[in-house]
């Protein structure tokens, strides 16, 4: 598995994007080495309840690492400090912020990961001043690359085609809605796909958050809902969600401000075309 010329893949963009290409590819091998064997080392963060909202495998930490490197070799290959030079990180969070920040997500997907189902990703995203820039994500199994920098738009790229993403608005009762469940907003999330369903093409749960965020992007989601997530799972698939054309906002309808300070805060969000937001946010607001 390579990702063909990660230089020529996001030309006219920006060297730190290439360099994130780079990790992901990285990343991407280590994940495909692994797969026949996902349960080596498994663990739980949640050792009390093995909770599989905390599952964690070798190869997520393997992963993480391949990246942090692969980042850290591009920055002192082109002279730059690594003192400048920060991560936040699934598997090891790091509150210090730095001139030049990498969110990371080594595998999200973790429980499809570890069943064995193809459908997993790994994203990073990389924050200056507080804001998010630039974000890549990558589907191993089929060689998908999505990858955006603020204001210069959001592509897909696979088998070797560049394409431009653009959400297009198709009407709620036509959509498919990306329906995950979160245990902390487990009760409300439940009534609230109990009033969509009816109202849209059907729901779906298939396990990775980013990728679905993707999936939006790519026309094939009309609306992604999540309870309970982190700012690995979010940061990288936002921006390319936004420089396609749609809108990401928390449960009120307001925008999402990352708290950098505290990695493991968790996040309630809606994703679809702006002009169906609104219909969204009237059946949680019944709900409150």
């Amino acid at each position: 598995m390579q990702i063909q010329n990660p230089q020529r893949v996001v030309t006219g963009v920006n060297n730190t994007l290439d360099a994130m290409v780079h990790a992901l590819q990285k990343a991407g091998d280590v994940l495909l080495t692994q797969f026949t064997n996902p349960h080596l080392r498994q663990s739980f963060k949640d050792s009390t309840t093995h909770n599989y909202e905390s599952l964690v495998t070798q190869a997520d930490s393997e992963s993480q690492h391949v990246i942090k490197k692969s980042i850290l070799d591009y920055f002192k290959e082109n002279g730059i400090n690594n003192k400048e030079i920060g991560f936040i990180g699934e598997e090891d969070s790091l509150t210090e912020i730095k001139k030049h920040m990498f969110i990371i997500d080594p595998l999200d997907g973790t429980t499809n990961y570890s069943k064995g189902i193809r459908h997993f990703s790994i994203s990073i995203a990389n924050m200056e001043n507080g804001s998010i820039q630039r974000g890549v994500i990558y589907e191993p199994f089929g060689k998908i690359l999505y990858f955006a920098e603020k204001g210069k738009g959001a592509y897909k790229l696979e088998n070797g085609k560049r394409e431009l993403l653009q959400v297009m608005y198709v009407k709620l009762k036509d959509s498919l809605v990306s329906a995950h469940l979160n245990t902390p907003t487990v009760d409300t999330l439940f009534q609230v796909y109990q009033k969509l369903y009816p109202q849209t093409a059907g729901l779906r749960n298939e396990g990775s958050l980013v990728l679905d965020l993707c999936a939006l992007a790519d026309n094939q989601y009309g609306v992604v809902i999540n309870g309970g997530t982190s700012i690995w799972d979010l940061a990288a698939g936002k921006i390319i969600l936004e420089e396609s054309g749609g809108v990401l906002v928390d449960w009120e309808g307001k925008p999402i401000i990352y708290d950098s300070q505290n990695p493991r805060h968790l996040y309630q969000c809606i994703a679809c075309h702006p002009d169906n937001l609104q219909s969204i946010l009237t059946i949680f607001s019944e709900n409150n």
